[in-house]
């Protein structure tokens, strides 16, 4: 007999060993299932003791409909999605993981960089319609990267991270911080700005903040229309801190130069999403996160959050500060 109910709403990965392994340890079965839908999970999951999320939101709806959870765990290193005030409300931690990937996403910021900056997939593509095709007729404008001024939006880990690598390659890195002081960015060889003063002079800019109240659609159309009509813009945190609809018309009308995305405000996007259709940008299908590594940290760390509060401990992130309740 089980001891504690554990519920996987979604998830991506071709087994759940570390799962099982760490919360079989503590007496917890687990169920697993591929639901998104609020009925579907509330159906499977309304009396569990812990609840493991992917993709799955978790409105206030579905967190009031939880008689006995404890703790909602996400494989992710973001908690958007699950309504945190309902949770706390309830006495439910909620634990995500935030020292995975941070590597990988901070390189495959600078590789989108980089590919926007040389037109890369934008030679490839043709290349593989044409054949070996004259460039020269129709080259494009192409700076040089030494050149440019980068613009960081969000100074975390991986923001960190991110202009270690690109600094050394670019004429200078301005970085918008609402909480990092102007000394501590200065110590990582980057120039704090204003976020107007740096959507005005950045020739590339990175998105490296959270999705909350205050940054969703941070990226409107007002601010596509101050930036350079050369710049261009590259995403890896949250689909929503960029304004889509201002994004599509901002490219359309040539107010920015190009994009490189590998969050979409809704994930999977629409087929007929215009983007998909533009040669100026660049979409990868949210994997900036994986490697063979990082999915192995991400899978052991949130059952380990899991079992930390169902047997009385602090999970290691905690994203609402909860203790947890007694066993």
């Amino acid at each position: 007999m089980e001891k504690f109910k554990v519920v996987i709403t979604d998830h991506a990965y071709d087994n759940l060993e570390e799962e099982t392994r760490i919360l079989h340890g503590i007496g917890a079965g687990i169920h697993a299932y591929q639901y998104r839908e609020p009925a579907d999970i509330l159906r499977v999951a309304h009396d569990c003791d812990g609840l493991i999320v992917h993709n799955a939101k978790l409105p206030k709806a579905v967190i009031d409909g939880l008689t006995k959870c404890r703790v909602i765990a996400r494989y992710s290193n973001g908690s958007d999605g699950t309504d945190i005030e309902a949770a706390t409300g309830r006495g439910i931690v909620v634990a995500n993981v935030r020292d995975y990937c941070n590597e990988e996403v901070a390189l495959h910021c600078l590789a989108l960089m980089l590919d926007l900056s040389r037109r890369l997939t934008g030679f490839d593509r043709r290349a593989h319609r044409e054949g070996w095709y004259d460039w020269y007729k129709a080259r494009p404008q192409i700076g040089q990267f030494r050149d440019a001024i980068v613009g960081v939006v969000g100074f975390g880990r991986i923001a960190r991270l991110f202009v270690r690598l690109v600094g050394p390659l670019c004429r200078a890195v301005w970085v918008y911080s609402r909480y990092a002081s102007a000394e501590d960015i200065a110590s990582a060889g980057c120039v704090k700005k204003e976020f107007g003063q740096l959507v005005r002079g950045s020739d590339f800019i990175s998105v490296h903040v959270p999705l909350d109240a205050s940054t969703k659609g941070l990226f409107d159309g007002e601010v596509f229309s101050r930036m350079k009509r050369t710049a261009q813009i590259v995403n890896v945190a949250r689909g929503g801190v960029l304004n889509e609809r201002d994004l599509i018309r901002a490219l359309q009308t040539g107010e920015i130069a190009g994009a490189a995305l590998d969050v979409m405000e809704k994930e999977p996007p629409d087929i007929d999403n215009p983007l998909f259709q533009m040669d100026n940008v660049i979409i990868t299908p949210h994997v900036g996160w994986y490697s063979d590594a990082s999915q192995r940290i991400l899978q052991r760390t949130t059952a380990e959050n899991v079992a930390a509060v169902l047997t009385g401990k602090t999970p290691k992130f905690c994203v609402n500060s909860l203790p947890p309740a007694a066993d």
